[in-house]
């Protein structure tokens, strides 16, 4: 887990130049739609929306209250969702979000250096989770350091939510991802898929 403030959110979703990255602006405090509930959201992806449904469940098997928030249409709308509060966490590619959080940061092909980059680049009020093993290469062809990593709001899981995340990371290969998302497009419920997922994971 990594906790390292730079820019702030609002800048860095504004529709100007990169720049703006630099200015220090705080995530805004807000309430979750449900008190005391972890709202997890994904991008409208299949893949995506297969890992957000893992950690839903991970938390739940945690003993967290946890909710599915609305998919939002992509990371700039994520933000956005975390800045206001409407959402607790997200899963998303850290390359991604290096280049959004740091676009003149060196691409990084090694998982472990793409971590540090990224952990060094977020913004006040963000942190992210361990990266997992999976990539979204179940969505993409790229090769490059593309982990999985759960990006929340500082401060709003406690150790233990941050601890069922970070299984989550040490399990999910790319390959679960790929057979998970198979099996939904065959007819199984994602409900059913990712419980049973979590079963053989030991959760």
């Amino acid at each position: 887990m990594s906790r390292f403030p730079s820019a702030g959110i609002a800048a860095v979703i504004a529709v100007i130049p990169a720049f703006v990255a630099c200015s220090k602006v705080d995530v805004a405090p807000g309430p979750t739609p449900t008190e005391h509930s972890i709202v997890v959201t994904s991008v409208d992806s299949l893949p995506m929306a297969m890992v957000a449904e893992i950690y839903k469940q991970a938390l739940d098997r945690y003993g967290e209250a946890s909710e599915r928030g609305k998919p939002v249409r992509d990371l700039t709308g994520a933000l956005r969702e975390l800045d206001a509060g409407d959402v607790t966490v997200v899963p998303e590619v850290s390359a991604e979000l290096l280049e959004r959080f740091n676009p003149s940061s060196a691409v990084q092909p090694d998982p472990e250096q793409m971590f540090k980059a990224l952990s060094e680049s977020l913004p006040n009020g963000l942190s992210v989770g361990d990266f997992a093993l999976a990539t979204d290469q179940a969505i993409t062809s790229e090769t490059q350091a593309r982990n999985i990593v759960p990006l929340y709001r500082t401060g709003e899981l406690d150790d233990n939510a941050v601890k069922a995340l970070n299984k989550v990371a040490g399990e999910l290969t790319t390959a679960d991802l790929f057979d998970l998302c198979d099996k939904e497009r065959n007819g199984a419920k994602r409900v059913d898929i990712v419980s049973n997922w979590l079963d053989q994971h030991g959760f």
